[in-house]
């Protein structure tokens, strides 16, 4: 089958990569991958980590099933995550899938899960947002930003501001920003007072060019209210894992599941939630694989990096 590896040299494009087994062990489905979308942790994460396929989001349809499962049958339209999205076909657990939104297309859904999840635990669970809140997002005009900007408008913030260059300041507004900030020609604790924020979404800091909003994220919140981020250094990491972060400080794991899925689902079913946006579909060859991977490690994309892996 087709599939991008994984290499010590960044990733590799093969025509001739074994399939799956087609009989899936209990807690996984086969699922066939009609596309699916890229991310940072993709050329981040070794191979050790993510393993030999690129690729976590996906959408497609399941191809097989084991005996036991109860969930899910052969021809059920699915999205989620897993290990391998980049592929032709792909083992997924079952317990990180659920059926697609229904009138989202292949493409516009598998731009959905690692970004609208963590974008979801960030502000509902880390960030404990609720309805009536002023939310600011940072990197607001990148995948995660934009996820965080539909997601803050569906929880009922009273007030979004966005963090992202001038020259994406309308493509902001119009996902749910109620007011923007440019950060080339502005400061955004010039613009506003302490303590003005209930919660702060983070996607920027320790990113991969030296950003880091933590002092400013900080001075902006209200007392005993969160700066969740998605990003940080190596001691954000060991507090993490330690258990001993700041108080006010929360960095983002994601936990992918079904119920987080089916949740995202019905906002979209129900046109609570904005369609994606996707900077660029791509289809799958060794060519259109290089462009995608090196649009996205420009750090300058708007929006979702999208594979049409089959048709059909």
């Amino acid at each position: 089958m087709k599939a991008c590896l994984r290499t010590s040299n960044g990733h590799s494009f093969t025509n001739n990569h074994p399939r799956p087994s087609s009989t899936p062990s209990t807690g996984e489905v086969l699922v066939k991958i009609r596309a699916a979308a890229i991310n940072p942790v993709d050329y981040k994460a070794p191979k050790m980590v993510l393993g030999p396929i690129m690729g976590l989001d996906f959408a497609g349809v399941v191809d097989a099933v084991p005996a036991t499962e109860r969930v899910f049958k052969v021809g059920d339209e699915v999205y989620g995550t897993t290990k391998g999205s980049l592929a032709e076909y792909a083992m997924c657990k079952a317990a990180s899938i659920a059926l697609k939104p229904k009138n989202l297309s292949f493409e516009e859904t598998a731009a959905l899960p690692t970004s609208y999840v963590t974008g979801i635990q960030a502000l509902r669970d880390k960030g404990a947002m609720r309805e009536g809140d002023r939310v600011l997002v940072i990197g607001a005009s990148g995948g995660s930003g934009l996820a965080g900007l539909h997601l803050a408008k569906a929880l009922g913030a009273s007030e979004i501001v966005g963090i992202c260059s001038g020259k994406n300041r309308e493509l902001v507004m119009k996902q749910g920003a109620t007011k923007v900030v440019d950060y080339k020609v502005e400061k955004v604790e010039d613009v506003f007072p302490a303590e003005y924020f209930d919660v702060v979404y983070d996607t920027a800091t320790a990113s991969g060019a030296g950003e880091n909003y933590f002092s400013v994220s900080e001075r902006l919140l209200k007392k005993n209210k969160k700066n969740v981020h998605l990003n940080g250094g190596a001691w954000s990491w060991i507090s993490y894992f330690c258990g001993f972060q700041k108080a006010n400080r929360r960095l983002v794991l994601t936990d992918m599941n079904t119920a987080d899925l089916e949740m995202l689902a019905r906002l979209f079913n129900t046109k609570q939630l904005s369609a994606p946006i996707i900077a660029k579909i791509f289809h799958f060859n060794a060519q259109e694989v290089k462009e995608g991977y090196e649009q996205l490690q420009s750090r300058r994309t708007v929006g979702k990096l999208v594979f049409t892996v089959s048709t059909q």
